[in-house]
């Protein structure tokens, strides 16, 4: 107990023994009352409600480790391996299928227990080697036998001490058809467990697992598995039993008033790491059995899903396309927009029948490909806005040399929002300074949203953000040492994993609609998150609310009619663990009948433009882009409703950033003085990103505008003209505005090292202001003038001087 806060703390490990003594459960369960104060009778008494706890039989589970054994290699020797016991997911033949990262394992504690190997036919044994779970001391004994029931002892390790590592020469070599590694003991709490047996003689070779016939005892060679190290397993339709469905629905909690089903499990499709809804509730789903660390061959893919009787669970897949690492997804009427790193790409679907036909490359080296580094804090999520650009959420590891298809260039280190047009034109960066989000989540007024990832105790945690343009979130570079520079977060949740995104305005949702919707991997839910408009950004007012709990959420999507699809990557981590991986639910509300569909196609310009009524968002999105592919100008009046729903501040914000508006950069200047942050935040930048030195020096000299977000707009413009305005000016700059042109300068001093392509990994260097800091050719200039204004300052400003 510490400063009248009680906390209890022990350690749960793999020493069997200790576990399940019942005196240890009987520590941890006094351990937990104490902390919380309840140490008393009416808490330490047995439990006799309904057991919560759901129990699978281990003998209806396959594991998926049983089938890790790849191509035989030509001349070995094939073994049928037997234990004593075999605990679940290690079984005989790991002992001898030539990975160290498998084993055999006995099922229990108990010693004795023993690995018996049988040959094709009898072979001589020099030598043995045994590579045991762990590096501590097992005792063990090693026989032969020439038919399976007589054993010869060839070895005595009975009262080994230590670790015997390496080849044992056999004292008595001999021909045997039978092999036989008994255990006697093992270090404290180990069970009896070996990771590989290899073997020397005459006619021995790698020593590959084999089968046994019940009826002859031949041994044929255990077939390997064609997805081993390649490959995804094709996707088609199995019914679920109903206590199958059970099973899965018993982790998967929703509200009141909401019904769930699994829309579609393995082998309809596995390791979804994005859906996309079509408006009719057609899911496109991205499948990766690589996750985010693989890099094998052809284990991505889309894979589309169609509920053809409306129960909510498909009846129907196909794979749409093959790919390496697909991403996020967008279904615009015959095409999928599709990042996959390291490329951009909208895949044709011409005649309809649910495979793509055409590939268009749009933005080329969005991201890095395979041979670079597996797709892990990647260029990732792709949504769509009303304005009719795509919106796409990227990692922290950046990308070199990105090229849209109207030749636009571009490089960015670090991660953020990246938008694009859907020709693959006006490639720019939209928001920076995050870490890893996964995707952005519109709402129909343009306003963006996405939860971030942690960095592991390194001060960033699961943030939620929102994205306003041209705005620094300030990661790796600004959030520590230079917090007042960068946009804060909404929300900081602490730990966690950011995972997908939606912004759901659906009429069958209730209390539960109008707002963004983020997952999260690492606490197992989609939640709901209720943010209100302050300023020029939001306000979240209320924590966010768990709306579907359940393992490794990915992503989600919602459908024109209310019904919202979520993502579960169940069974995996971050790589290839078998094809049994993760599924999907579709979760609807119980009391609603979604008015009939429109038919988009056939409805005239008036009738589409009066859709953008409907209650539905993703229906008025539909109606609008019909509108756009038909170039008609009514399109654009769904994006002026939602944009005029902006509070004033906001409005001010987007004006700032209006490029097309010659008033803009005096906009921004006498924006400066604004009380809202965020505005004197994009103001800032928007005259660094105009290089507006001319008129920043103007109003600095006529005292027009604030000294300090002045002299931070110049500190971001790395020219010759503002180092010597700025040198010019300290001579005559007095008190507080001194200061700032020295601080500005001192920010001059370096800048941004061109970068190579390296990966700064997942704890970069946070100290900032510059990742990288280099000198460039007015540095010297610039080190001169500081020196010499250093010595002419008073104490107060050496001190400035010196935390600058």
């Amino acid at each position: 107990e510490s400063a009248g806060a009680r906390s209890f703390s022990t350690t749960i490990g793999h020493n069997t023994e200790t576990v399940r003594d019942p005196r240890y459960l009987d520590l941890i369960t006094r351990g937990l009352l104490w902390a919380c104060d309840k140490l008393n009778d009416d808490y330490l008494r047995p439990y006799d409600g309904d057991q919560q706890v759901t129990f699978i039989d281990k003998r209806e589970v396959t594991s998926t480790n049983q089938q890790s054994i790849g191509k035989r290699p030509a001349g070995s020797t094939l073994v049928y391996a037997e234990a004593s016991s075999t605990q679940q997911g290690h079984p005989a033949q790991h002992a001898i299928d030539g990975d160290r990262e498998t084993r055999w394992c006995a099922d229990g504690p108990q010693y004795p227990a023993s690995l018996t190997l049988q040959f094709e036919q009898p072979l001589k044994i020099e030598a043995i080697t045994l590579l045991w779970e762990s590096r501590r001391a097992y005792q063990y004994q090693v026989e032969g036998s020439t038919d399976g029931q007589t054993w010869q002892l060839l070895l005595d390790r009975s009262d080994a001490g230590e670790v015997i590592a390496g080849e044992q020469a056999l004292p008595t070599a001999a021909t045997v058809s039978h092999l036989r590694i008994t255990g006697k003991s093992g270090p404290r709490g180990g069970w009896c467990s070996i990771r590989e047996v290899s073997l020397k003689g005459p006619g021995l070779d790698k020593l590959w697992p084999a089968g046994r016939d019940a009826q002859t005892g031949k041994l044929t060679a255990a077939a390997g598995n064609a997805y081993e190290k390649r490959g995804n397993v094709p996707p088609h339709i199995e019914p679920l039993a109903p206590e199958q469905e059970a099973k899965i629905l018993r982790e998967v909690r929703i509200p009141d008033g909401f019904v769930a089903t699994v829309f579609a499990a393995p082998p309809a499709v596995n390791y979804p790491v994005f859906v996309a809804a079509t408006v009719d509730g057609t899911l496109f789903v991205s499948s990766d059995g690589n996750g985010s660390l693989g890099r094998q061959e052809e284990r991505g893919r889309v894979i589309r899903l169609r509920d053809l009787d409306g129960d909510g669970r498909a009846d129907e897949t196909k794979v749409f396309c093959e790919v390496d690492a697909p991403r996020g997804l967008v279904w615009d009427h015959d095409r999928l927009y599709l990042m996959h790193p390291p490329h951009l790409s909208v895949f044709i679907d011409r005649d309809g029948d649910g495979v793509a036909d055409m590939q268009k490359t749009l933005v080329k080296n969005l991201a890095f490909g395979y041979d670079k580094r597996p797709a892990d804090h990647t260029t990732n999520g792709l949504s769509l806005g009303v304005d009719g650009w795509l919106y796409i959420a990227g990692g922290d590891f950046g990308f070199m040399n990105a090229e849209g298809a109207d030749g636009t260039m571009l490089t960015h280190r670090g991660g953020g929002v990246i938008r694009v047009r859907p020709d693959g034109s006006g490639l720019e960066i939209y928001s920076t300074g995050t870490r890893n989000i996964l995707e952005v989540a519109i709402s129909p007024q343009m306003e963006m949203f996405a939860r971030d990832n942690t960095n592991d105790g390194g001060g960033w945690d699961v943030r939620l953000h929102h994205f306003t343009g041209n705005d620094n979130h300030g990661y790796p570079r600004l959030y520590k040492n230079f917090n007042d520079e960068c946009v804060q977060p909404l929300a900081d949740y602490g730990g966690g994993s950011g995972c997908g995104a939606v912004f759901i305005d659906e009429p069958g949702m209730g209390d539960w609609n109008n707002a963004p919707f983020t997952a999260d991997w690492g606490t197992g839910s989609l939640y709901r998150h209720t943010v209100s408009p302050r300023g020029a950004t939001y306000a979240e007012t209320e924590p966010p609310q768990p709306f579907i709990s359940l393992p490794r959420p990915t992503d989600a999507d919602v459908d024109g009619n209310s019904r919202v699809y979520c993502a579960s990557w169940l069974g995996a981590t971050f790589n290839w663990a078998g094809p049994d991986v993760g599924y999907i639910v579709c979760v609807k509300p119980k009391d609603f009948t979604p008015a009939a569909m429109p038919d988009f196609a056939q409805a005239t310009d008036d009738q589409l433009a009066q859709v953008f009524n409907d209650p539905s968002y993703r229906r008025r999105l539909e109606a609008q882009r019909e509108l756009m592919r038909r170039g008609s100008p009514l399109q654009q009046k769904l994006l002026d409703n939602g944009l005029a729903q902006r509070n004033a501040e906001r409005q001010l914000l987007a004006r700032l950033q209006d490029d097309t508006d010659p008033a803009a950069t005096e906009l921004c200047l006498n924006s400066l003085n604004h009380a809202d942050p965020v505005i004197v935040h994009t103001a800032i930048r928007m005259l660094a990103k105009r290089q507006a030195v001319p008129e920043c020096f103007a109003a600095f000299d006529a005292h027009a505008a604030p000294a300090r977000p002045l002299m931070r707009a110049l500190a971001q413009i790395h020219q010759a003209e503002v180092v010597n305005g700025l040198i010019a000016r300290l001579s005559d700059t007095e008190g507080d505005n001194r200061q700032e042109v020295l601080a500005a300068l001192c920010r001059l001093h370096y800048q941004e090292a061109a970068w190579k392509g390296d990966s700064w990994g997942t704890r970069p260097d946070t100290r900032g202001p510059y990742y990288e800091p280099v000198a460039w050719d007015e540095t010297p200039r610039i080190a001169a003038a500081l020196n010499a204004a250093l010595d002419r300052s008073s104490p107060a400003e050496v001190s400035f001087l010196i935390d600058t």
